[in-house]
């Protein structure tokens, strides 16, 4: 999802890439999804683990959290452009509006993962044992997730590119499938 002062209607659910963070013009989220239906109710779920690739040497720090988004949402297929068919900064792409605009999420988040400035591309881990449990267990509805930097302010932004802002494979990563987002589930019976 992206805001800027520009526009709130981008779907960006057929990109190759989803941004984390914020700059000078914008501020995007990340939303993930991963279906756990497969897994009895009765399954005990040791561990679950999120994944993602960051695709580029960061140029800003911060922390980015996971946070339990508690609204349904469609993803799309836009590349940057208003397709009306998907998640946006003001709509959750399957009807009415977010309840707040940017999603629909529970304030506190379930992992994070701190970035320093310079780090090179890798996986960045969370672990979200406690909320695969809670979606198998049917405690909450799976909703997903969302990526989000802590500290969403431009300040001290003053360029697009000196900020805490970058980039993850997304699910439509083409140059190597096997750096999209993953989910990996450790349970017993």
């Amino acid at each position: 999802m992206y805001r800027s002062d520009k526009t709130v209607c981008t779907n960006w659910g057929g990109y190759t890439l989803f941004h984390v963070g914020a700059n000078a013009l914008s501020v995007r989220r990340g939303l993930l999804q991963f279906d756990v239906s497969s897994l009895p109710r009765w399954a005990r779920i040791q561990s679950a683990t999120l994944s993602v690739y960051a695709t580029e040497t960061l140029r800003g720090a911060g922390v980015v959290g996971v946070h339990r988004v508690t609204t349904p949402w469609a993803e799309g297929s836009g590349i940057n452009t208003c397709t009306g068919d998907g998640a946006t900064w003001l709509t959750a792409g399957l009807g009415p509006a977010w309840l707040t605009p940017g999603g629909d999420f529970s304030g506190t988040g379930v992992a994070s993962v701190t970035k320093q400035a310079g780090d090179t591309p890798g996986w960045d881990s969370f672990d979200i044992t406690g909320l695969v449990r809670g979606w198998v267990g049917g405690t909450y509805p799976n909703d997903g997730v969302m990526l989000k930097l802590d500290d969403e302010s431009f300040s001290p932004c003053t360029t697009i590119t000196n900020c805490n802002y970058w980039a993850y494979a997304s699910n439509d990563y083409k140059l190597d499938p096997t750096l999209r987002p993953k989910l990996t589930i450790s349970y017993r019976w």
